[in-house]
């Protein structure tokens, strides 16, 4: 769960979906018959200039037996060539996922958290560990810019108009950029779009201008 919680301030990056498939197998399993699943795909996306292919869809390792109706639908909707987004590891853009989730059944995480709310009792008492369950998910650096930029209307395109900037091999610096065009934008969409396009044809101005 330590990834899975890490990944909470990776770089959301716009992907292209090359494959995707949903695994299902039926097993007997203390005299019952269980149905476990995964999702089973391949996206490719830029970082820092380079190109990378992920296969990791959440964080959950290997098959579940939770969840199967939501994996059944995240795998119908993942149609090859369409264009999502992933979560990249800033420190190793090699390794991303594609939702940052562990996969696990409501049941599935009770259990692994057990081990956890023991010690937690040793160290910090029972309040403690209801304080670490009710931590609430943090929002990209990105996207907390956004929605301290734009109403909430406009968030979602936005949103799609940032992520336009980091599709390209040769577009750097990737996450100050974004913030850098939001910044310049001062909330507006169309100044917001002017200024992807400025990013798009040197990253430099825009870090410039942001600067100044």
């Amino acid at each position: 769960m330590s990834v899975a919680w890490a990944a909470r301030n990776w770089d959301e990056v716009p992907c292209e979906i090359l494959f995707s498939r949903f695994d299902e197998e039926s097993r007997i399993r203390d005299a019952r018959t269980q149905v476990f699943s995964k999702v089973v795909v391949q996206y490719r996306y830029s970082y820092d200039g380079k190109e990378f292919v992920g296969d990791r869809y959440d964080f959950s390792v290997g098959e579940s037996t939770g969840n199967y109706g939501e994996r059944y639908m995240a795998a119908q909707q993942l149609k090859a060539g369409n264009t999502d987004v992933c979560y990249v590891n800033p420190e190793n853009p090699s390794e991303a996922v594609f939702r940052r989730s562990t996969g696990l059944s409501r049941d599935d995480k009770l259990l692994a958290w057990v081990p956890v709310a023991f010690v937690a009792v040793g160290l910090l008492g029972l309040v403690g560990v209801a304080v670490a369950f009710c931590v609430p998910k943090k929002k990209s650096e990105v996207m907390q810019a956004i929605e301290a930029a734009f109403p909430r209307q406009e968030w979602k395109e936005a949103r799609a108009v940032v992520l336009e900037y980091g599709t390209e091999e040769h577009e750097r610096e990737i996450k100050r950029v974004r913030l850098a065009v939001i910044k310049l934008s001062d909330g507006n969409l169309d100044s917001l779009r002017d200024a992807v396009k400025e990013a798009k044809a040197d990253y430099r101005d825009v870090l410039m201008w942001s600067d100044g």
